[in-house]
C-alpha cells in the first residue's frame, strides 16, 4: 500500500499515466486524424514535463550534498 501511495504522489508518475490514458482515450473515439494530433500533441507535453521535473529534481539533489 506504501507503494501505491508513494507512486500516486509523484507527479510524473500521475502525467505519465494521464498522458497515456488520454493517448489512448482520443484513439477511440476521434477521427483519425484528430486522435493521432491530440495523442501526439499529449504524448510530447507528457515527456517535456517529465524530463523537465526529472532535471529540476536532479539540481535538488545536487543542492542538498
Amino acid at each position: 500500500m506504501a507503494v501505491v501511495k508513494k507512486l500516486l504522489s509523484s507527479r510524473k508518475f500521475v502525467v505519465a499515466v494521464v498522458g497515456s490514458l488520454a493517448a489512448v482515450g482520443a484513439s477511440i473515439g476521434l477521427p483519425p486524424e484528430a486522435a493521432e494530433h491530440v495523442a501526439t500533441t499529449i504524448v510530447i507535453l507528457a515527456g517535456v514535463y517529465i524530463g523537465a521535473q526529472g532535471m529540476a529534481d536532479f539540481g535538488k539533489e545536487k543542492k542538498e550534498d
